[in-house]
């Protein structure tokens, strides 16, 4: 009688002959249509990942081709809905409820994969089980109808059928199941789908097919008996698209992967696949004229190793370097880990002198234990011994600041320390406006002469500010904010009143009729003021080189304002009225619309009531939009606009007359 063993491993070897078999069996278009011509446009397979993420096929019920040139998909969704794909010189254009989204940009790709979610909860509901994981939520609260993301109505609409055979009965081809064995199979006419109705065919593809539970079977025993059979994990690698995108690296620094992986391919980097292997590319030139000075690629490189086996760059994990897992988690505990790698690399220079890449090593970084005082020294350690791309940075800024501040010091980032200066400084922000600690100080480490660790802080912020200011004059105390640098870094100093500020120049506004925004101009960069979140959350953000992403809240804005003599309209006050439908509402917002200069009174009640937008929309864009003309407006005709705008910059950069000096490395 065969053993248990022997029947698991007979088990598992038809398992992976049977799915061997799958993945080399040749596809026609009888056979499964969709699939057929996902193979054949595998661009088209990755923009729909893109939008839909990898789950897309339990939402999809069949892909027509519309039309040759351009090549025009027609993607017909489980309940009934439908949206058009249509291939453009570098990406797709998809085609949503009569509205075009250019997916070339990033930001109009949030807003079609938002759209093609409001298709999904139309009409009958899908039946789809969903994703084993939980997928990214991307919430789109700015309700744009064109500018920057370009979101254009066609005028055509998308009510005529343009499905690819339509009979007097009006029947549309279709794909149907077998109920047992998953097998799928295209009705092209009626008589088609009659014949496989009356075998028991219907039209939702089987959750699990007879072979799939075969598989469960194999699983199930494996996990009672603890056998050593292994299933492998299909992982998503960099397509096209998301090769196009940043990586978010340590500390929130964004920087592009097509950057990140020219880098690797120049240094002979090895580069890892999502089967777990690495290799190291062997045509370097050939690829890297294929990257250099782009910034989106629309179809995957083959890089090639050195046994000469051809490799899509589909294929590469996105691993650590490329703003993936890579084993660590990510938000604030991968940003904790990268302070603290520079906490460690800081201590390295200031014990050894000048040092160079070789001098972080895992003898060098254990010598640091004990002497930083960190919040995780075994993840900061396994960063620098993983991200080649960090420990450049962290020793370019060390090198930096030692040239400039002799030391001694003990590296701090969130010790006790740290944590007596922040419980001394945070009572006393809100006595000044100031809601977030970040704009008082947006230091990530502190250095600190050994003297100084037991220093007491006074009782007023300006009087915490000035002791600061006398302790980095004598070089004992520095509080450093960091950004990734290069290999040579810079130090840029912030709040020291013996250097002159640089301040900017007001220019105008643009108020964006159609969007839910406005915007202030200034030098080369502008203020876009609009709601964060929904119907709350109303900000500015700095756009341009100026502070670039920073933001300021309603409180920093009302202040700047009422240190003006300019009175605000509450947030919640605006957002109930526009709720409850008040009546007075609309014609107020009418007043503001015509006296706020570049808008066209006679597009105000196109954009009040816009037909092409869901009621949510048009509440979300009168609140938005009346509380940034409010802003632009009162800016806009102040007495020292440029006064008010320098206010603004100066608080996201941490630069407010109320904000510690400090140092930022970048």
């Amino acid at each position: 009688m065969a053993s248990k063993e022997f029947i698991l491993n007979l088990l598992e070897q038809e398992v992976e002959d049977f799915i061997q078999t799958q993945a080399e069996k040749v596809i026609t278009f009888e056979d499964d249509p969709m699939a057929y011509i996902l193979k054949k446009y595998p661009s088209l397979n990755d923009t729909l990942t893109d939008l839909m993420t990898k789950h897309f096929g339990d939402y999809v019920m069949g892909i027509y081709v519309m039309a040759p040139k351009p090549t025009t998909f027609k993607v017909l969704l489980h309940n009934g809905q439908f949206f058009y794909l249509m291939y453009a010189k570098d990406s797709y254009i998809a085609k949503i409820q009569g509205k075009k989204y250019y997916l070339l940009d990033l930001g109009a790709e949030e807003y079609a994969t938002k759209a093609i979610a409001d298709l999904l909860t139309m009409g009958k509901p899908p039946g789809a089980e969903g994703p084993d994981d939980q997928e990214d939520n991307i919430t789109v609260t700015d309700t744009e109808t064109e500018t920057d993301v370009d979101i254009t109505d066609d005028g055509g609409g998308d009510e005529e059928d343009l499905s690819e055979a339509k009979n007097e009965e009006e029947f549309k081809p279709h794909m149907m199941y077998d109920p047992k064995t998953g097998e799928g199979k295209y009705a092209k006419v009626k008589d088609d789908h009659l014949k496989l109705k009356a075998k028991g065919w219907g039209h939702d593809k089987p959750k699990r097919v007879a072979n799939e539970k075969k598989i469960r079977i194999v699983k199930e025993s494996v996990e009672k008996k603890k056998s050593p059979l292994k299933f492998k994990i299909v992982k998503e690698g960099l397509s096209p698209t998301e090769l196009s995108k940043d990586a978010t690296l340590p500390n929130g620094v964004k920087t592009p992967r097509i950057e990140i992986l020219i880098k690797k391919i120049q240094n002979d980097e090895e580069l890892e696949l999502t089967d777990g292997s690495k290799f190291i590319v062997t045509n370097k030139e050939e690829v890297l004229s294929q990257l250099k000075g782009k910034d989106r690629i629309t179809k995957s490189i083959i890089l090639i190793d050195k046994d000469d086996k051809q490799i899509a760059t589909s294929k590469l994990k996105k691993t650590a370097e490329f703003g993936g897992g890579g084993g660590m988690r990510g938000g604030s505990d991968l940003t904790a880990k990268a302070e603290s790698a520079q906490c460690i690399v800081n201590e390295i220079r200031y014990s050894k002198g000048k040092i160079t890449l070789d001098d972080v090593n895992e003898k060098n970084i254990q010598s640091t234990r004990g002497k930083v005082q960190i919040t995780d020294f075994d993840g900061a350690a396994e960063l620098l011994n993983t991200n080649t791309g960090w420990v450049d940075s962290s020793v370019s800024i060390s090198n930096e600041l030692a040239s400039n501040y002799s030391g001694p010091f003990i590296q701090n980032r969130g010790s006790d320390w740290v944590k007596t200066l922040e419980a001394a400084v945070k009572p006393k922000l809100k006595e000044v406006g100031i809601n977030d600690i970040n704009k008082w100080s947006p230091s990530d480490i502190w250095m600190v002469a050994p003297d100084e660790i037991n220093i007491n802080w006074p009782n007023s912020l300006n009087e915490i500010n000035s002791l600061l200011l006398k302790k980095y004059n004598e070089g004992k105390i520095i509080g450093v904010s960091l950004k990734k640098a290069g290999k040579e870094a810079s130090l840029k100093i912030f709040n020291d009143p013996t250097i002159e500020t640089t301040r900017v120049k007001y220019k105008g506004i643009d108020p964006k009729p159609n969007a839910a925004k406005a915007l202030i101009l200034f030098d080369d960069s502008s203020i876009e003021f609009r709601n964060f979140n929904g119907l709350s959350g109303f900000q500015g953000e700095i756009i341009g080189k100026k502070a670039a992403g920073g933001k300021v809240g309603y409180s920093i804005i009302k202040k700047a304002l009422n240190d003006n003599g300019i009175e605000l309209t509450s947030p919640n006050e605006i957002r109930d009225q526009v709720i409850n439908n008040d009546p007075d509402f609309k014609s107020k917002f009418k007043r503001l619309w015509d006296s706020t200069e570049g808008l066209d009174n006679a597009d105000f009640e196109r954009n009040f009531n816009n037909p092409e937008k869901t009621p949510n929309q048009n509440l979300l864009y009168r609140i938005s939009k009346y509380l940034a003309l409010e802003v632009v407006n009162t800016i806009n005709k102040s007495e020292d606009p440029d006064e008010i705008v320098n206010d603004l910059i100066n608080y996201a950069s941490s630069s407010t007359d109320d904000s510690a000096i400090f140092v930022k490395a970048l």
